[in-house]
């Protein structure tokens, strides 16, 4: 694959994070519905790279989630040498890590069939584009 083909990719895949970013913030949030809503009325290009821009960051938070949740000791403090077992057996608390809103089981199935789906929409799209 080219690196323009390849490029192409990956916009469309900022544009799309980007997008259902957007619609996700509209259910959400009225004030947010509005404000997306006024802005389908903008120039198609600069909505599509303010979408661009938007998925690219989503897309950058969530590489650093499943980062985190592939290798929690890299997240974990450093303990004493004599406290380093019951520390590293200890399941994480959510007093351990303030800064990250604790996540249901439910939710993170949720969210891994999202991920299957938008990697199996990504394989459908590139199918389509190298079969025509």
């Amino acid at each position: 694959m080219s690196s323009r083909s390849s490029d192409w990719f990956t916009r469309a895949r900022h544009i799309f994070y980007g997008t259902a970013t957007a619609l996700v913030e509209i259910l959400q949030d009225p004030e947010k519905r509005t404000e997306n809503l006024n802005r389908l009325s903008m120039d198609l290009g600069q909505l599509a790279a303010e979408l661009e821009q938007k998925g690219e960051l989503i897309e950058q938070e969530a590489i650093r989630y499943v980062e985190s949740l592939r290798d929690p000791a890299a997240n974990a403090p450093s303990a004493s040498p004599d406290s380093e077992a019951p520390v590293e057996n200890a399941p994480p608390t959510p007093a351990s890590s303030p800064n990250k809103p604790a996540i249901s089981r439910e939710e993170m199935a949720e969210l891994m069939e999202l991920i299957h789906q938008i990697e199996s929409l990504r394989l459908d799209l590139e199918r389509l584009r190298t079969s025509s």
